[in-house]
């Protein structure tokens, strides 16, 4: 469903540049989104309520047990027999089966009526009763939970902030730099006023600092050694629980770093430098608007399909994950040099190749971390894992794509007979602006795709193997303490 949403509003940013929209076409467009959103709650109702009807048809299916026993021939005289169908005049213990289990109702000389004394419960009944936090919450249970309202709500602050923010990442920077700029000349007119003279106090000399003793720093480190780096070079089999340090210091996690480093610190690069590199190739500013609507779209696109996808090559053909973060190198790969050689229409296919390529890079991400290191310390292991992203992108947009962007718009102002502190900011237009800098782009991607070669062939014959066992040894265990444990609590 969010599939379909996604490209039903791919296909509403195209068209809505294409033709000017009235209200009523604004208003109907707006009706079906909030229909798309709201359809995943009218399918989830319709699964309780079969499942409810699913459960009421198999309690009316019960028949109605009749039980007749018959009594020793004696002189004592018969009692009447009650009416009801289902009855036990002697010592007996009748034993009912249902589709809960099996209950046992025991009478001694009284007459017990053996009628189903089930209710049937309704789906929404159970609604506002929760069980307790980590237990199974039905589907209602839990959208109706205060716990998964909050979460939505960070999460539309959250996510929401954060996309907005990389959405005008380039008009930021633009405002930046016309406020360094601006700086920089009142800095100028300032230079020939003496500055002030500030005398600082004299550090004491070292013989009156006081240190500690020798022999106790040296304790200390010994202890700390022994508890930090006595295991950290005994690193278990992959998939099972690595320490931080045995991760990070492992040659596994430095080519994901590597990889990571070249493929989302260039997609990084080309999202936030896509408004000028719209703007350099001559496009008006609604079609650059829609270049970085399209990313985001297709951002979500490889986010949603590396999962299933990767799952399926996994089980069906045992196609490594790490072979998947390879290709999604290579796709922004062409995509670099796309814009670095532009043609009609050239921002568009790019746009698409790169937006779609970091969606699979991120997520791949946090499924190798998990599938390597483990699950213990998957937080911690991610979170330095992914430190790669925002380095690169430090590195190549601002060392590297920036500088090069700035050459060539002083190149040009110098050929108009201009300097730099005649200009605010520094603009470039024409092919040549960021063709040196995406050749770059692409390399560093190319680069990264060879590098997690080597992690494919390092992790090929563990991902031949079943890599899901030793979940379901886990589970199989729990599964039969439960067991033991239920008898004896009956």
């Amino acid at each position: 469903m969010s599939l379909i949403l996604a490209g039903y509003l791919m296909v509403i940013i195209i068209l809505q540049k294409k033709f000017d929209f009235s209200r009523v076409e604004y208003g109907l467009s707006a009706a079906l989104v909030v229909c798309l959103l709201f359809l995943p709650l009218g399918l989830v109702i319709k699964e309780e309520i079969n499942s409810w009807n699913a459960k009421k048809l198999a309690l009316d299916s019960i028949s109605k047990v009749k039980v007749v026993t018959e009594n020793p021939k004696s002189e004592a005289p018969q009692l009447p027999s009650p009416p009801s169908s289902a009855v036990v005049t002697t010592d007996t213990t009748f034993e009912k089966k249902s589709l809960d289990g099996i209950v046992q109702e025991k009478s001694k000389n009284s007459d017990v009526d053996l009628k189903d004394p089930e209710v049937s419960v309704s789906c929404w009944k159970t609604v506002f009763q929760p069980p307790a936090r980590g237990e199974d919450f039905t589907i209602l249970q839990a959208l109706f939970s205060p716990d998964m309202l909050i979460l939505f709500v960070a999460t539309i602050c959250g996510v929401g902030g954060t996309l907005t923010a990389i959405d005008n990442l380039g008009q930021i920077g633009t405002s930046l730099g016309e406020e360094y700029t601006s700086w920089k000349l009142k800095k100028k007119e300032l230079e020939s006023v003496p500055s002030r003279v500030i005398v600082e106090e004299p550090p004491l000399p070292v013989s009156e600092i006081e240190l500690p003793e020798y022999s106790s720093m040296v304790k200390i480190q010994e202890k700390e050694e022994v508890g930090c780096f006595s295991d950290i070079f005994k690193k278990p089999k992959r998939g099972e629980d690595y320490t931080i340090l045995q991760a990070l210091l492992s040659i596994d996690m430095l080519i994901l770093f590597v990889a990571t480093f070249c493929g989302l610190g260039c997609s990084l690069t080309s999202i936030d430098n896509l408004g000028q590199i719209g703007e350099s190739l001559g496009y008006p500013q609604h079609t650059i608007s829609t270049f970085v609507s399209l990313m985001s779209i297709w951002n979500y696109f490889g986010r949603v399909c590396s999962g299933f996808i990767s799952e399926k090559l996994l089980l069906k053909w045992k196609v490594p994950r790490t072979l998947m973060m390879t290709l999604a190198l290579i796709l922004p790969t062409i995509g670099d040099l796309i814009i670095a050689f532009p043609f009609s229409g050239s921002v568009y296919v790019a746009s698409l190749l790169i937006g779609f390529s970091f969606g699979v890079q991120l997520t791949l991400l946090f499924i190798i971390i998990s599938e390597l290191f483990g699950l213990k310390y998957y937080s911690t292991l991610f979170n330095c894992g992914q430190l790669a992203s925002p380095l690169g992108s430090y590195i190549l947009n601002v060392q590297v794509v920036g500088r090069l962007y700035d050459k060539e718009a002083l190149k040009q102002l110098q050929s108009k007979g201009l300097t730099r502190l005649m200009v605010k900011e520094l603009t470039c237009i024409g092919k040549q602006c960021y063709r040196n800098s995406f050749i770059i782009l692409a390399c560093v991607n190319l680069f990264g795709a060879l590098v997690s070669l080597i992690l494919v062939k390092r992790t090929m014959e563990y991902y031949k193997s079943d890599i899901y066992k030793r979940f379901r040894d886990q589970m199989e265990a729990n599964e039969k303490e439960m067991k033991m444990i239920s008898p004896a609590e009956k």
